[in-house]
């Protein structure tokens, strides 16, 4: 998978170090394992729910990103039904 650090961060559900890495200029919120899943597609995954918060109320990520599987954060949402996650992501996508 070659996950980066952010993406290790966000599906642990490490808010601290979300934090301080999404504070920083050189770091790519959006960037891709060799799947093509983004951080927020991992903080999805995990169910972590103050970390997709985090994520989604940045302007710079991209809450549509499609993995090669054409998965969104979202998509797979609706198959593991965490609910509140979905709905901020839902919330995201209005913006």
């Amino acid at each position: 998978m070659y996950q980066t650090p952010f993406s290790w961060a966000t599906l642990a559900g490490n808010e601290a170090v979300v934090n301080l890495l999404v504070e920083r200029d050189d770091i790519d919120a959006n960037s891709k394992d060799l799947n093509g899943r983004t951080p927020l597609y991992w903080a999805a995954y995990g169910g972590r729910e103050a970390v997709v918060k985090l994520l989604a109320e940045r302007d710079d990520v991209d809450a549509g990103s499609k993995d090669i599987f054409g998965q969104t954060p979202l998509s797979l949402e609706n198959r593991r039904r965490y609910g509140a996650i979905a709905k901020l992501l839902v919330e995201r996508e209005r913006r």
